[in-house]
């Protein structure tokens, strides 16, 4: 099941915005500790990368849910007997 997951690509979407993110964050912090002044495009850029990111993770479980209680379902319609069968007609 691992290796389904490392190859799926909304896993790899997540995991290239999550990279993204820390490198954005990290960025910001450095550029914060040279110029020992926090700019409020710096603060901008913070808060709309980690936005984009919340969506992005927001979207991928929501997907992974959907998708299990799709296949629950679907699962579940495809051993339910039809009535005919009960019947023996």
């Amino acid at each position: 099941m691992q290796e389904e997951k490392m190859k799926s690509r909304k896993f790899i979407v997540w995991l290239v915005w999550l990279v993204l993110c820390v490198l954005v964050i990290c960025g910001c912090m450095a550029s914060i500790i040279v110029t020992k002044q926090v700019s409020n495009s710096m603060t901008n850029l913070i808060e709309k990368v980690l936005t984009s990111f919340f969506a992005i993770s927001m979207m991928y479980l929501g997907v992974n849910v959907g998708q299990k209680v799709g296949f629950a379902f679907a699962d579940s319609y495809k051993e339910k007997p039809k009535v005919e069968d009960v019947k023996g007609n």
